[in-house]
């Protein structure tokens, strides 16, 4: 996505909802969230590209298609979207159990 660019709309491949809530995920160490709607955390989310704008720079090389793999041991992020969600899942895939 280009930051130049932004329009008030929705960022449906950045938000991830959860049994918790909303997040927006960001390319900083922390994803936003969560929030109580999807229209919550878009709206962050929107306001979190203007404050960024023009400060993070996207290589080609940083644009990925397929299936993506996130391990929640070594995270690097305070507050993941990602993490939260397998967390959930963990927790109620033991309790199934």
């Amino acid at each position: 996505m280009r930051t130049d660019t932004i329009t008030q709309t929705f960022h449906a491949d950045r938000l991830v909802h959860t049994a918790i809530g909303w997040y927006a995920m960001t390319r900083e160490a922390y994803d936003l969230g969560p929030f109580q709607s999807r229209q919550e955390a878009n709206d962050a989310l929107v306001r979190h590209i203007r404050m960024h704008k023009g400060l993070n720079t996207r290589a080609a090389s940083d644009e990925f298609c397929g299936i993506g793999l996130h391990d929640t041991d070594f995270c690097a992020k305070s507050n993941c979207a990602r993490c939260a969600e397998a967390n959930i899942l963990r927790s109620s895939t033991l309790r199934a159990s």
